[in-house]
């Protein structure tokens, strides 16, 4: 009679194991997806921020201007062609909204110039600039010399790779991601003014 109420639950055991075992493995398996989507995020993010620290480094050493003062929109065209040569794999997308915009400023003796406006160069004509005039200014430091500062920001839509529904409630998707970087434009410091 022992042996039988032991059979019993041993038997009611496994079954409560067996049921705990795969709550658990549902939560894991949840985790496990949840890193996994958000390592893809983290690899698409980390391009972004390598394209924008590239295009403004390669950029920084060209001139903006053409001889006669005008705008080189070539400057523009470069840079963004250099952004979306080393964020590949990914790509800028218009129909989901992606965008890279590119400003210069000319900044020296408390005038702060933009071009080639205030909403900046967008590759898509989607996004405007997230910087305004007074947060380039506010991360500049009034006492410098007169200086030039090329600024990248990408736009981007990442879409989820695993589209599991239990992430798409929870988390936009396509979600948005942002990321820019800013050097300075030697070429674009304000000339001398000269003294008659």
């Amino acid at each position: 009679m022992l042996s039988l109420s032991r059979k019993k639950a041993s038997k009611s055991e496994t079954g409560q194991s067996f049921v705990e075992l795969s709550l658990v493995v549902i939560f894991l398996m949840i985790f496990v997806a949840g890193i996994v989507e958000f390592g893809f995020m983290l690899n698409n993010y980390l391009n972004l921020v390598d394209a924008s620290r590239e295009a403004v480094r390669y950029s920084s050493d060209f001139d903006p201007f053409l001889p006669d003062g005008s705008l080189d929109e070539n400057f523009f065209i470069e840079t963004l062609r250099l952004t979306e040569e080393v964020m590949a794999p990914v790509m800028v997308d218009a129909a989901k909204g992606d965008d890279v915009v590119i400003s210069f400023f000319s900044v020296g003796n408390g005038i702060y110039v933009r071009y080639p406006d205030d909403d900046g160069w967008a590759a898509n004509q989607l996004q405007v600039s997230k910087f305004t005039n007074a947060e380039i200014q506010s991360r500049l430091d009034s006492s410098a010399p007169p200086t030039g500062v090329l600024l990248v920001e990408i736009f981007y839509h990442y879409p989820q790779v695993l589209k599991l529904p239990v992430f798409t409630v929870f988390v936009r998707d396509p979600m948005p991601v942002y990321v820019y970087s800013i050097m300075p434009l030697s070429a674009a410091e304000p000339a001398p003014t000269p003294i008659p």
